[in-house]
């Protein structure tokens, strides 16, 4: 899927850098990655406050960085779960892969091989290198 030409809009790689060249001339723009998101929440939660043009409080931050963490939308998407007469959120009792995975970085890489890592890791370099856009693939939290 990753190096597929056939998805709609063109592989993963012309959808990510068309939007990361535009990010300095469109002010309606806002790129954060998960990494930057896991390595400092609160800033994340600042940044995106600030870009929707609604500070908050102090307060107010507390409370959105709780039910942001992990476990805080797990306990969120388990009450729906529970509360869902539809059963349409019930990912798990009907064997999907669940909506929320395991809320760390780099959890992407135990899908591949090592040979598929080596040639993700290329092709990163080859078509984001220049731009400017870096992704890391160990990232320490």
């Amino acid at each position: 899927m990753l190096f597929c030409q056939t998805v709609s809009g063109g592989n993963w790689f012309n959808h990510v850098t068309s939007y990361w060249r535009r990010r300095s001339s469109n002010e309606n723009l806002l790129i954060l990655k998960y990494e930057d998101l896991k390595r400092d929440h609160r800033k994340a939660v600042r940044d995106i406050a600030e870009f929707l043009q609604r500070p908050l409080a102090a307060e107010q931050i507390d409370r959105v960085v709780e039910l942001t963490t992990f476990d805080g939308m797990m306990k969120t998407y388990q009450q729906i779960e529970a509360e869902d007469p539809s059963k349409i959120f019930r990912t798990r009792a009907l064997s999907v892969e669940p909506f929320l995975k395991k809320g760390i970085v780099g959890n992407w890489k135990g899908k591949y091989s090592d040979e598929q890592l080596a040639t993700i890791k290329k092709k990163v370099v080859e078509h984001c290198g220049s731009l400017g856009l870096h992704f890391e693939f160990e990232t320490k939290l």
